[in-house]
C-alpha cells in the first residue's frame, strides 16, 4: 500500500493512523478471537503502517505520524 502510494503521489510526509475498532458488547461477552481482532486493528496496524512510511521519512529528514485512539 505505502509503495503504490508514493509511486502515485510522492513520498509520505504525515501519516494519521485512525483505524479502530471496539466490538459492540460487554466485557464478559468479548471472546478471545475478539479481543486479538480489536488487538490487530487498533495496534498492529498502526505499528506496521508507522513502520513502512518511516524509511521514507527519514530518507526525506521529515515526517510526521499522528495516532488517534
Amino acid at each position: 500500500m505505502v509503495t503504490a502510494v508514493e509511486k502515485g503521489l510522492g513520498g509520505i510526509d504525515i501519516l494519521v493512523n485512525n483505524a479502530g475498532i471496539g466490538p459492540p458488547r460487554t466485557l464478559s461477552e468479548i471472546t478471545e478471537p475478539d479481543w486479538d481482532e480489536v488487538l490487530a486493528v487498533n495496534l498492529k496496524s498502526m505499528f506496521l503502517v508507522a513502520q513502512a512510511v518511516l524509511p521514507g521519512m527519514r530518507r526525506r529528514k521529515w515526517g510526521r505520524i499522528i495516532n488517534l485512539s
